[in-house]
């Protein structure tokens, strides 16, 4: 968990404060970032939503690894997923209103048979394909907060 904290731009440090994924992954807190781990996965919630964009940060944060990057905005309509593999974008897909806005790479095995296209559901159901963790165990885990130094 460590290396990941390391990784993330800024100086970081763990302000002590301790919320479930659900606090964590709410867009109404006031952080730069929490971590928790789900399983063998290192879960970062990022309000700022860098991880799905910022294809440098998801390159150093898959070095030797897997991540996987995922937003879900449901006011905005806006949902989408990345994912790295060893250092390198393998596939991202960014979805607007229902829409395909960004594409890149293959579709993915796991992306096949989805009861749902570009939606909430489509992104939040293809999580446990890829990692395999159920989206109750993420909102269910211990996340610390950090902050700027």
């Amino acid at each position: 968990m460590e290396s990941v904290v390391s990784a993330l731009p800024g100086d970081l440090r763990d302000s002590g404060e301790r919320i479930s994924g659900y606090e964590a992954l709410s867009m109404r807190l006031d952080h730069e970032y929490s971590i928790g781990v789900v399983g063998e996965w290192t879960v970062v919630s990022d309000p700022g939503m860098q991880l799905v964009y910022d294809r440098k940060l998801g390159e150093l944060l898959s070095v030797q690894r897997r991540a996987l990057a995922f937003l879900v905005h449901s006011v905005s309509s806006v949902y989408g997923f990345a994912l790295y593999r060893d250092g390198h974008l393998s596939r991202r897909a960014l979805y607007l209103e229902g829409e395909v806005q960004d594409e890149m790479g293959d579709r993915l095995p796991e992306e096949e048979n989805l009861p749902h296209s570009a939606t909430e559901d489509h992104v939040l159901d293809l999580i446990p394909r890829l990692t395999g963790i159920r989206w109750p165990e993420v909102l269910q885990a211990p996340f610390r907060v950090l902050q700027p130094l």
